[in-house]
């Protein structure tokens, strides 16, 4: 398929892909062609998603910990245990994380098969959710967190 370059925000619906298909895209920037991945077709029984508000807030980035008493707040979490982030727009996030996929451990599993507690994490906001008993489920699961910054309401006065 062959695309002639487009305006801002245009969406283009592709079929017939199936899971495991890749996508990827070649883009000529300044009379340089680019091949650039765009995403893998997961079915939609294989997916957490994680939505929800984050004000205040520029991205909402996931990791893996094995138990919630591994997260340490005042520590930031080790790159090893990172899963994926989004960026938060117009105050709303959304995370989607394929039960079986990437990022894998040195034995190759699945992190969050061996680690199923989930932080999400912001520059002023956490939250932690434990994915056990989604990640039995032969379902699709959304679970929704809320990730807004607390603003400080109190005014001092001379």
């Amino acid at each position: 398929m062959e695309l002639e370059e487009g305006g801002q925000g245009e969406a283009y619906a592709l079929s017939g892909l199936t899971p495991g298909s890749e996508v990827y895209v070649l883009l000529r920037r300044n009379g340089v062609a680019i091949f650039e991945y765009l995403f893998r077709v997961v079915e939609n029984e294989a997916l957490i998603e994680v939505y929800g508000s984050a004000e205040g807030a520029v991205k909402v980035t996931a990791f893996a910990y094995a138990a919630a008493e591994d997260f340490n707040a005042s520590q930031p979490p080790p790159a090893s245990l990172y899963v994926t982030e989004s960026e938060v727009v117009d105050g709303r996030f959304l995370l989607r994380i394929e039960k079986r996929g990437a990022p894998f451990t040195r034995q190759g599993r699945p992190l969050i098969e061996v680690n199923s507690t989930l932080v999400l994490y912001t520059e002023c906001s956490y939250s932690v959710i434990d994915l056990t008993d989604y990640l039995a489920s032969d379902r699709g699961v959304r679970l929704t967190a809320n990730l807004d910054c607390k603003k400080s309401s109190e005014t001092r006065t001379p």
